[in-house]
């Protein structure tokens, strides 16, 4: 038969398992267990499962079958050639376990399995994971340290691995035990790297961290163990093997022993002097070296190899990580600030961390204000340190404490809320000012520290700053005679002011408080507000006038320099009306005139209008020999003060001030003044007029009891008839102004018969006719009825004189 007839026959024909059942179809074909090398390999069938059948025994045996003799394997031989039945190591594997690889395999069988991966290597077979992984995991290797997996395995060179096992002192490397294996295992290179055998010495050196490591997490790793790795690495750079693999495997485990407990090499820190000052503001993880001893100082370059800090080495990120305060905040040395600083400058702190450094009290301060925080600290500048003094409780940086080093750092000061440009130490000092001058506290020396500053930075040619002006200008700070005042509110005293001082309250800056040394502030005062101008200041003077009650005690110069301030109001930029009470303060008797001490409103400034009238005495004129004749030069100020400056206004007063007089001649030229202007009283009835007696003697009467002429002379002892005491030109001004009448009347003529009656029983010829002439030029019904209520005798011709008798009306008949 043909080749081809023959499998396509062999293809149809039914197989034989080995448990007697028969099949027509299959995925693959086992040689009879029996003699094979797979179940000595396996164990068992791992293939059943994917439909494999395992042949039964019989196609080993010999037989004859239809006559021929068939010798023993011959059928089995067939089987193999023409239906495909395999064994170890030309098989296909199975995607399955098997149990014999987790025990150790003899040399065969070993070499048996590493020629079945070659094979189906070499075939291109991708070999199932379950069945590599079996292989790769069981540990059935023999090595120096016992049966191993081939993932725990090695092969390694002779040079190497001697050197390992030299090297690693404590740690057993597993290699392969080639005396056991023989040379062929060298042959297999390939397939034992795909099963998981090490070849490379870094792949050994990661081997043996680990080995560390699984102590490390048992809590194994004594601090002999340490140093045994530590001098493992030693041994690797000595003799110049590669470190990398083996740093790696270990330098991310937690096993060094730190002052802050179990870390790993990474970050952590071998303690020497550099790192003193740092230890101080951050609590690091320093190498244990109590535990370890001095010895572990000698490994410096291991450890450093292993990711620890060596040396400082302006590591400030890590001091920054590590950051925290000392528990007592004194012992922040001048170095440890200036490594916070150095910090910030280099490293990356957060926002938190920032504002903590802003916040705790470690700066040291000038002028016994201890340690404070940052924010509230001020860094010295020479051009604008003036402005520090101005406020009590500014903080300071301590410049003698921490050198002038510390002025290299503004602007890490300044993310820390240091004060170190002037714009930002105006404003600050602006609120500090505010806060004092509410509450009136500025001392003397920083009141003459505000004005010195301005001063040098006026002369530097610096700004001073706008927002403290301004507070300085609306707060009251300055301290005065009258209490505190805003510097517009106050004088600056000078000679200028002595005079009005005495009659005005006046805010004059304290002198007792701030020493003579303020008046050489003049300039700087100015600037502020301060009134440091006589002619400036009337304002003061109107507000705060205050004339004493003893009105003789005001002197010549005071009313004189009031008499300037009013001017300086009129003309000055800044006008004050006069306040409620001024008129009332003025109206007392406080100007001194010819007439004694009278209010304003009652004093007549005298010139030559008034002296084609009058003489200076005849009324209440201003005393010009006790003011002086610049007095005259005032007459605008003094009519706003109420007194009369107008010839034509001085009527009432003059007329009013004729009572004091008794001289003649005065009395006339006031008569003859208060006619010239036509003055007529409000009250006529007032004694107005003078009827002397002698030269200086006399008595003032009304205009009622007196008339103008009595022609008949009856009146000289009951009406004063003026004719005879004055000149015509007064006679008829006392008949104008004061209504003087220019005769009796009818009433006086009754009256004057009246008196006769009780006093005279004769009556002379001249007076009888006058009388009745009179009644009866001016018969009237009135007349009628006068002469009836009030006549009782009449005149009779006396019988026995031939006279005129006086006779009760009664008894006399027409």
């Amino acid at each position: 038969m043909l080749e081809g007839q023959v499998r396509e026959l062999c293809g149809s024909m039914p197989l034989v398992d080995n448990y007697g059942g028969m099949y027509k179809k299959w995925s693959g074909v086992l040689v009879p267990a029996k003699g094979s090398k797979w179940i000595g390999l396996l164990g068992s069938n791992p293939w059943r499962r994917q439909s494999f059948i395992e042949l039964s025994g019989d196609y080993s045996l010999a037989g004859k079958y239809a006559g021929l003799h068939t010798p023993e394997k011959s059928l089995l031989n067939f089987m193999q050639t023409h239906v495909g039945a395999s064994d170890v190591p030309c098989i296909s594997p199975p995607n399955a376990a098997f149990t014999t690889v987790a025990s150790p395999l003899t040399r065969e069988n070993a070499l048996l399995l590493l020629r079945w991966i070659h094979n189906l290597r070499n075939k291109g077979t991708r070999m199932p994971e379950r069945f590599l992984t079996c292989i790769r995991d069981g540990n059935w290797v023999k090595t120096s340290a016992g049966y191993k997996s081939p993932s725990d395995s090695f092969l390694s060179s002779s040079d190497w691995g001697c050197l390992l096992q030299m090297g690693s002192l404590l740690v057993d490397i597993p290699f392969i035990d080639l005396e056991f294996y023989g040379k062929r295992i060298e042959k297999y290179k390939e397939e034992l790297k795909v099963i998981g055998v090490m070849f490379e010495f870094g792949e050994a050196c990661q081997f043996i961290g680990k080995h560390f490591m699984s102590l490390a997490s048992s809590r194994d790793l004594t601090r002999s163990k340490v140093f045994s790795m530590l001098k493992f690495m030693r041994f690797l750079r000595e003799k110049y093997l590669p470190t990398e693999d083996f740093v790696k495997s270990v330098m991310s485990g937690r096993w060094l022993k730190t002052v802050a407990g179990m870390s790993s090499p990474i970050g952590s820190i071998l303690p020497d002097s550099e790192w003193t000052t740092a230890s101080i503001i951050s609590h690091l993880p320093f190498i244990d070296s109590e535990y370890y001893g001095d010895e572990i100082l000698s490994y410096n370059t291991e450890l450093q190899l292993l990711g620890v800090v060596v040396g400082f080495n302006r590591d400030y990120q890590l001091v920054v990580d590590n950051f925290e305060w000392p528990l007592y905040m004194a012992s922040i040395t001048v170095d440890c600030t200036f490594l916070i600083l150095e910090c910030i400058r280099h490293a990356s702190l957060s926002d938190d961390l920032l504002g903590n450094i802003r916040r705790q009290k470690w700066v040291k301060t000038n002028h016994g204000l201890g340690l404070r925080s940052p924010s509230e600290c001020f860094l010295f500048d020479s051009d604008w340190n003036c402005l520090m003094s101005v406020a009590d409780g500014v903080p300071l940086i301590d410049v003698k404490f921490y050198g002038s080093r510390i002025q290299s750092y503004k602007d890490e000061l300044k993310k820390i809320g240091v004060v170190v440009r002037f714009e930002e130490a105006s404003i600050a000092v602006s609120k500090r000012f505010k806060v004092l001058a509410l509450k009136n506290s500025l001392t003397k020396e920083q009141v003459l520290s505000l004005l010195a500053c301005y001063r040098q930075m006026k002369e530097t040619k610096l700004q001073f700053p706008t927002k403290l002006m301004r507070k300085a200008q609306k707060y009251k700070w300055l301290k005065t005679k009258l209490g505190y005042r805003t510097p517009a509110n106050s004088i600056l005293f000078d000679e200028e002011w002595m005079s009005i001082s005495r009659i005005a309250s006046l805010p004059f800056i304290d002198d007792d408080h701030y020493g003579k040394g303020i008046y050489e502030y003049k300039d700087e005062m100015k600037a502020f507000g301060v009134t440091v101008e006589f002619q400036m200041g009337p304002r003061f003077v109107i507000t705060g006038l205050c004339v004493p009650t003893y009105s003789a005690g005001i002197a010549p110069d005071s009313v004189i320099a009031l008499l300037k301030c009013i001017r300086n109001h009129k003309s000055g930029s800044i006008k004050v009306s006069f306040p409620k009470d001024f008129a009332n303060l003025i109206s007392k008797k406080w100007l001194k005139t010819v007439a004694g001490y009278r209010s304003p409103k009652e004093c007549i400034l005298f010139d030559s209008s008034w002296a084609s009238h009058l003489e200076r005495e005849d009324g209440p004129f201003i005393d010009e020999d006790f003011y002086g004749s610049d007095i005259k030069t005032y007459k605008a100020e003094l009519v706003l003060l109420g007194v009369t400056t107008d010839v034509e206004n001085g009527l009432p007063l003059l007329a009013g001030h004729l009572e004091y007089h008794s001289c003649c001649s005065v009395i006339n030229r006031i008569y003859k003044y208060l006619k010239m202007f036509k003055w007529v009283p409000d009250n006529k009835t007032a004694n107005w007029v003078w009827i002397p007696n002698g030269d200086d003697n006399g008595k003032w009467v009304s205009p009622g009891d007196c008339v103008l002429r009595d022609e008949d002379d009856l009146y000289s002892e009951c009406l004063h008839v003026l004719d005879k005491i004055y000149e015509n030109e007064l006679v008829s001004f006392f008949c104008t102004a004061l209504g003087v009448r220019q005769s009796p009347s009818v009433a006086d003529y009754i009256d004057l018969w009246k008196g006769w009656e009780n006093s005279k029983t004769k009556l002379a010829h001249n007076e009888c006719c006058a009388f009745w002439i009179c009644i009866a030029r001016n018969w009237s019904k009135k007349t009628e009825k006068l002469l009836f209520e009030n006549i009782k005798k009449l005149p009779v011709i006396s019988t026995a004189s031939g006279g005129i008798a006086l006779s009760d009306k009664d008894d006399v008949f027409i």
